[in-house]
């Protein structure tokens, strides 16, 4: 863990960052994580072993998607705070788990 941040969140840094300088890190916030996402550029939020990416924000707030929105429709939707914090979760998901420690870039 690198440091407590404000609001309950924990920064990790990776295990290889001194001896090899990796820079990766994720931001913890109970059971939801924030990872940078390669492909987009911005953060990812998986949220019970499903990949949300960001739809929308409003205010002080981020809406975010189910990552199979467009590919098979599900409506499955999270909000969260800008400063990450959880808000609620609404929808259902219509397929299996879309997220292991294994498929981060599916």
């Amino acid at each position: 863990m690198k440091n407590h941040q404000a609001h309950g969140k924990k920064q990790w840094y990776c295990s290889s960052r001194d001896v090899h300088g990796c820079r990766a890190d994720v931001i913890t916030y109970r059971d939801i994580y924030y990872l940078p996402s390669h492909r987009s550029g911005s953060m990812v939020l998986i949220f019970k072993e499903n990949k949300y990416w960001i739809n929308n924000r409003y205010q002080n707030t981020i809406n975010w998607t189910c990552r199979d929105r467009k590919r098979i429709g599900c409506n499955s939707c999270v909000q969260t705070t800008v400063e990450g914090r959880y808000i609620k979760h609404k929808g259902f998901h219509n397929h299996e788990d879309n997220y292991t420690k294994y498929n981060f870039n599916d």
